[in-house]
């Protein structure tokens, strides 16, 4: 039997020799974004599937030959058979103050409202978690409204602090470590992302709702790491 992969059968996409895309929706689809979350949960159990990740309503599985795609098809049919479970709404903390919000003036004159405009329709926002990448714990919010909507910055900072909540597109992110990054840094969270020795590490996993809240900087500089409320 060769161990070259089958035709394509849709929606299946072979990208290389051993690994298939799944689309499950649309790339801003909240719900495909579950779906696809769930999938690579299952198909992970699969003996021959040798990695799996999903993100933006799309998976990609990984498999040893013979490149049977079965059981793929099984778990496909599965998650579409179905509605998705909610996660729970994880509501996260945010001190929007001038002081860790370097970009929040600028980035309100953009929009064309006022800052405290800005901060309440934000933190009034139910996001979702659409992908992880980029760094460890790094998620992807999507559903930001359209009146908040801002390109990218034209030039990067260099280093943008470890808790950094910001803005860019139809994205809301939390830089988890501090890094580079192009996006409108509107404020900033004192909860920790990643437990390394917590099981799943990440704060964030695919597919759950994310609303903010605010803090005051008093309570920021007071906050007790690693809490936030389900």
């Amino acid at each position: 039997m060769s161990d070259m992969p089958p035709s394509n059968p849709e929606p299946f996409t072979w990208v290389n020799e051993d690994t298939v895309s799944i689309r499950f929706g649309a790339p801003d689809d909240p719900a495909a974004a579950t779906r696809a979350g769930l999938f690579v949960d299952a198909v992970l159990q699969l003996d021959d599937v040798l990695d799996a990740y999903s993100g933006f309503g799309q998976a990609m599985v990984t498999l040893s030959p013979p490149f049977d795609l079965t059981a793929l098809e099984t778990c496909m049919a599965h998650q579409l058979s179905v509605p998705p479970a909610p996660h729970p709404l994880l509501r996260v903390p945010v001190c929007y103050h001038p002081d860790v919000a370097p970009d929040q003036a600028s980035a309100a004159e953009a929009l064309g409202l006022s800052v405290q405009a800005l901060v309440t329709a934000h933190a009034s926002c139910e996001l979702t978690v659409m992908a992880m990448g980029f760094a460890p714990g790094f998620g992807y919010l999507g559903g930001l409204p359209a009146h908040l909507r801002l390109p990218r910055k034209a030039t990067p900072r260099a280093n943008v602090p470890a808790g950094s909540v910001a803005i860019a597109e139809r994205q809301s992110v939390i830089y988890p470590t501090e890094t580079p990054g192009g996006w409108h840094l509107i404020g900033r969270s004192p909860v920790t992302l990643m437990q390394y020795q917590s099981a799943p590490c990440s704060l964030f996993q695919i597919g759950q709702a994310v609303q903010f809240y605010p803090i005051s900087l008093a309570e920021y500089h007071a906050w007790t790491p690693d809490v936030a409320d389900c």
